[in-house]
């Protein structure tokens, strides 16, 4: 009698939680982001010249310290970071299982992704004015980007152009490689309706197809993408760091602990 053959269970998606934060803040919640940071942390800010730029670099580093506390179970002021390839920042050994993280900041908002799985890349753009789009396009982008974008019209080519950005942005911070030589070397889909996807990756079509890559969800006049070296099936779970700051968490995430 011929025995049943049972198919394993699929594997359950991978979680992503995506997390927002407004960085324009009153002097009450600056001088509170500002006790958040270390020394060095500090230091950093006071470099800036601009008093917003400075404002909103604090208040970004201080939301990615009180949110990576939730994971950890640590003060957010205890925790310590090493800078890996490129600088890419990431919690120093000893602050319990391992959590990966990115950062990034445009304009007045920051995206803060956070995975218990493996490295992601996550990257936001404001829509700003660039007299030199196709300059910096032809300076930056793979050639059949640069002609897809040369086709779209002069309404549709802005968000265009920042959409292949943050893509091509994204997938080069998970890999931990540095933007200025490796841009050229990367294609990615920025034209809708395509999917989105990753079509060439250092000079390889067959590299490519290890890539996940994501639109995120993001306010009106801004474009994100999200990607990390895995193909598999993805939950984002979007979250609001002033929900966390205001001690009302979102439905899931009890107590400010965000651990599996």
């Amino acid at each position: 009698m011929a025995k049943e053959q049972t198919r394993a269970p699929p594997a359950p998606p991978v979680r992503v939680d995506v997390w927002r934060v407004a960085l324009d803040a009153d002097a009450v919640t600056r001088r509170a982001d500002r006790r958040v940071l270390s020394a060095s942390e500090r230091s950093r800010a006071d470099r800036f010249l601009r008093p917003a730029h400075r404002w909103r670099w604090s208040r970004a580093r201080a939301a990615m310290r009180r949110i990576l506390a939730g994971y950890t179970g640590l003060d957010a002021t205890v925790l310590r970071f090493v800078e890996g390839i490129n600088g890419k920042p990431g919690l120093a050994p000893g602050l319990g299982d391992p959590i990966y993280f990115n950062l990034s900041h445009s304009g007045g908002y920051a995206l803060l992704a956070v995975s218990r799985h493996w490295p992601l890349g996550v990257d936001i753009e404001l829509h700003r004015e660039l007299p030199d789009m196709m300059a910096v396009a032809s300076r930056f982008f793979a050639p059949v980007e640069v002609a897809r974008l040369r086709a779209i019209d002069a309404v549709g080519r802005r968000p265009a152009f920042f959409r292949c950005w943050t893509r091509k942005e994204a997938v080069l911070k998970a890999s931990s490689e540095g933007i200025g030589d490796n841009l050229h070397r990367l294609t990615v889909s920025f034209t809708e309706p395509a999917p989105v996807t990753v079509e060439v990756y250092q000079g390889s079509a067959e590299a490519a197809r290890n890539w996940s890559l994501f639109d995120l969800r993001c306010p009106m006049g801004y474009s994100a993408a999200l990607a990390f070296e895995r193909r598999t099936a993805v939950t984002i779970n979007y979250l609001a760091a002033e929900d966390l700051e205001s001690r009302t968490p979102p439905k899931g995430v009890g107590n400010c602990s965000l651990s599996e």
